[in-house]
């Protein structure tokens, strides 16, 4: 099918071998992608991690296919659709696929049972019954966005310009954000067909979930200038909450059965997309190599000195990145401790008047109680700490926000200013560098309570008699959990400040090697000499044609399936 894409796609892939323009290859691949597979459209879920992308998907499926679990996938795909029977196997990066069943999933694509993708899976594959109303379609499970593991949120990305129709799933209580936005921009440039899938709307009262609504298709009309539909979800049962009842059937009647009933046209007009914004960019930087060709040589000389200094500058760029990495963490754990510490009291107070409750329950010898203390003190701050960790989630992250914003200026403003200096060199506007910097969110610390005794007072139960020595126990344990909670809080804020000083890190050595990049694609970009204008002037000749071709081509091709479907 599409030997006329394939055509079209060729005299592309001619200009972009020709004239090196590596950064289009993504894109290319896709459209080949998309070209030889013809019997599904791919509807890819994206998401931030603990969005509720999992359990969108087994809500679909109508069983619990895909784990949903407090620790993040690792960084593979999972591609489900329909078959009669259920059945689910593994492809690993040396090509071979092994069977397995739907029970050993988590096997492959969580941390806890595979970190780092140990592996070495690429995709698993999960067949069910349970879609039969959407065959043709095949879903696409990407690792979450914003875990602490970079190589989830890399294959992510990496996966956005093989997405043919891309739901994103937002959290109800952690409602769009600018990085939503942004990597909805992303989306639109490779799909034309993106919605919004708001998780979790159980969480939030009527009144707030109408009032996230209404943010949310403000926020995107104003950006994009379009309508990008928005689907309430949640996985409780659709009889507990009237809200979210009709959530399945909305989406089936304006996207998925239409998607799955007019597949050709669909996958018509998804490939022309693609096409379009692969034209699109190869045009933009034939432009811009022409431009600097037909400068004077000593235009291109100025040109030229322009992006030296600016890569003689990545020095100083460097060194302001390594100072604000310094000065966020100089002052993190004390900035964690002084919030965490304001609510000791209170923590204190619960775990105290819940002790004196179950302490009552409590009998035998000192080692038998002992024993049952520390797990119930456990078990406690354990319940506690997470509790603290996520109710005060936002202001423990506050400094990574903070992070993001300074290390993004810092990058964006040096290229800013070599781009503005070329621009009036080649009088030509070149768009400002953009780009979605996704920081890594740390997960709670975990919590571990040590001896209660100094000495193993406990191993001489025998000689301890209970009915005596029971109030001076509890006392001990009393006083025991002051220290254990003082303890915790100070640990919790030393575990933020360390996961966060990772992220940090991990975020400037991607500024830095951003702003790396960026002037080296200029540097590419502007050394065409005027001998090369000739070539240039050919191919941006071919490119019209190839974009009239297209347009030829992608008429008759939908024309072509209406008039199917309409017999």
């Amino acid at each position: 099918m599409y030997p006329g894409a394939k055509n079209i796609l060729q005299k592309v892939e001619a200009v972009q071998q020709r004239f090196g323009l590596v950064s289009i290859a993504p894109q290319l691949n896709a459209c080949r992608s998309l070209i030889a597979r013809t019997d599904t459209i791919e509807v890819a879920v994206f998401g931030r991690y603990k969005s509720g992308k999992s359990s969108f998907l087994n809500a679909l499926a109508g069983m619990q296919v895909l784990p949903v679990s407090v620790l993040p996938v690792t960084a593979v795909l999972t591609k489900l659709r329909y078959s009669s029977m259920e059945s689910a196997g593994v492809t690993f990066m040396d090509g071979h696929y092994e069977t397995i069943g739907i029970g050993e999933i988590n096997r492959y694509i969580t941390e806890e049972k595979n970190p780092g993708n140990e592996k070495r899976v690429t995709t698993v594959h999960v067949e069910v019954p349970g879609i039969a109303d959407y065959q043709g379609l095949e879903f696409i499970d990407t690792p979450g966005t914003g875990s602490l593991f970079k190589h989830n949120t890399e294959v992510a990305l990496n996966w956005l310009p093989y997405a043919a129709v891309a739901l994103v799933v937002v959290s109800a209580d952690q409602p769009l954000s600018e990085e939503d936005i942004g990597f909805i921009r992303q989306l639109c440039q490779h799909t034309p067909q993106v919605a919004l899938i708001l998780s979790k709307s159980d969480r939030v009262r009527d009144a707030d979930l109408e009032k996230i609504l209404k943010f949310s298709r403000s926020h995107l009309q104003n950006e994009f200038k379009a309508d990008i539909p928005i689907y309430v979800f949640s996985s409780i049962s659709p009889a507990s909450d009237s809200r979210i009842a009709g959530w399945r059937k909305l989406l089936d009647e304006e996207l998925l059965i239409p998607l799955r009933s007019n597949r050709a046209v669909q996958q018509t007009r998804i490939l022309r997309h693609k096409f379009e914004h692969l034209i699109g960019e190869c045009n933009g930087l034939l432009n811009v190599a022409m431009s600097a060709a037909r400068r004077s040589a000593d235009e291109r000389e100025k040109i030229r000195q322009y992006v030296f200094e600016e890569g003689q500058s990545l020095p100083l760029v460097q060194k302001e990145i390594r100072l604000l990495v310094y000065d966020f963490r100089s002052t993190l754990i004390d900035r964690l401790w002084k919030h965490l510490e304001k609510f000791q009291k209170e923590v204190i107070g619960r775990i105290t008047a819940d002790f004196n409750t179950e302490s009552v329950k409590w009998h035998g010898n000192l080692w038998t109680l002992t024993r049952k203390y520390e797990e119930w003190l456990h078990a406690s701050l354990v319940r506690e700490m997470k509790m603290l960790s996520y109710r005060e989630r936002q202001q423990l992250l506050a400094p990574l926000k903070e992070a993001e914003a300074g290390l993004k200026r810092i990058a964006e403003n040096a290229l800013n200013r070599l781009t503005e200096r070329v621009s009036k060199v080649l009088g030509i506007s070149l768009p400002s560098p953009q780009h979605s910097l996704t920081l890594t969110q740390p997960e709670a610390p975990d919590v571990s309570v040590g001896r209660i005794f100094d000495t193993a007072w406990d191993s001489l139960w025998l000689f301890i008699p209970m009915i005596l020595f029971r109030s001076v126990v509890k006392k001990h344990f009393m006083r025991r959990i002051r220290w254990e909670v003082e303890k915790h809080i100070a640990r919790t804020a030393s575990q933020w400040a360390n996961r966060i000083n990772k992220a940090i890190e991990n975020a400037s050595k991607a500024e830095d090697t951003y702003a790396q990049e960026q002037i080296t694609t200029f540097q590419k970009m502007l050394s065409e000499s005027d001998s090369r204008i000739p070539a240039l002037e050919v191919a941006l000749a071919d490119l019209v044609q190839t974009r009239k071709a297209l347009e030829e081509y992608f008429f008759h091709e939908t024309t072509d399936e209406e008039e199917k479907i309409k017999t």
